[in-house]
């Protein structure tokens, strides 16, 4: 054999050495991507375990709430504004009740959401009261909206 010709085929040697490394490394790498994805798959499996066991225990307070609701329900009179703010429901994502203390909002609110709870809504309760301003696109958290209180639920 000449020269050349040797030196082809040690190049060649070489190249299927470094092909055999690139190779080995790949599945090193792929062994540890599937170790990873095990992993993350053991920590969804976990998560969803403690959500669900969160879920439940709020599900339990958000049960005896409407169950009150329901005892509450039961000496409500449906008025002008209760007809308003179920109009307002059925054509936006998110209706704002608002008024002076014990102008009713609660109560209307609270019969609306058992209604749409029977017919298979989710009904959440919004536990911050906040305030909404469309200028700055900001909401902020407090007690009172210019002297009213306010009510937010979430239909959906």
């Amino acid at each position: 054999m000449d020269p050349d010709s040797t030196q082809y085929y040690i190049d060649k040697l070489l190249a299927v050495e470094g092909l055999q490394t690139d190779v080995t490394n790949l599945k090193e790498g792929f062994e540890e991507l599937q170790t990873d994805v095990t992993n993350l798959k053991e920590n969804v499996e976990e998560m969803k375990k403690a959500n669900e066991k969160s879920s439940s225990q709020e599900s339990l307070i958000e049960k005896a709430i409407f169950d009150q609701w329901k005892q509450d329900d039961i000496d409500f009179i449906s008025t002008k504004a209760c007809k308003g703010v179920e109009k307002n429901i059925k054509s936006r994502n998110l209706v704002i009740v608002a008024g002076h203390s014990g102008s009713g909002k609660s109560s209307i609110v609270q019969h609306i959401a058992l209604q749409y709870r029977e017919q298979g809504w989710t009904v959440r309760r919004i536990k911050k009261l906040v305030t909404i301003s469309e200028k700055t696109n900001t909401i902020t958290i407090g007690k009172q909206v210019q002297n009213e209180e306010i009510k937010l639920y979430n239909f959906y």
